[in-house]
């Protein structure tokens, strides 16, 4: 490859990275009364799919239906069920527990369920695997898409809705 054609072919695929991340910042679920609109679930998805293996940078409007501690990450769920296709995790770090804990009075698991929040951080599709009744990973799996904090700040509940 040339390296005019290099820097064609690179520059075509920043352009469609700035546009996916556009899409991601821009589409809606439903308008609010303070005119921030919910990020499209299924637009997350379907472009952390498309990046895989790498993760899309952004700031993600989510409304939490269900939320669980698993191994001290505290997971917040789009979707009742979190193996729902349609659901977006946000994956909050052991290390932040703690510190979001004082930032709000209360466990995170506990404070962020039901909300709908602002979070800025790494979308990525994640593998998961199943295991058998021995506790050996088989070669089953299915994908789910964890939205990762940049640090405890970043995630935040949009009051008054």
């Amino acid at each position: 490859m040339t390296l005019s054609k290099f820097m064609v072919s690179k520059r075509v695929c920043a352009s469609v990275l700035a546009l996916s991340l556009a899409l991601l910042s821009g589409c809606s679920s439903t308008e609010e009364k303070q005119g921030i609109q919910d990020t499209n679930t299924m637009l997350i998805i379907e472009k952390t799919a498309e990046m895989a293996p790498q993760s899309i940078e952004g700031e993600f409007i989510l409304r939490i239906k269900n939320t669980a501690t698993v191994n001290r990450d505290v997971m917040l769920n789009t979707q009742k069920d979190y193996r729902d296709q349609r659901s977006v995790t946000v994956k909050i770090p052991r290390n932040f527990v703690l510190a979001m804990t004082q930032m709000h009075g209360e466990h995170p698991e506990k404070f962020f369920d039901n909300k709908r929040i602002r979070v800025r951080g790494t979308a990525k599709r994640q593998r998961i695997v199943f295991f058998d009744t021995n506790g050996q990973a088989t070669d089953k799996y299915y994908y789910q898409t964890h939205i990762i904090p940049e640090r405890p700040e970043t995630i935040e509940v949009i009051p008054g809705i």
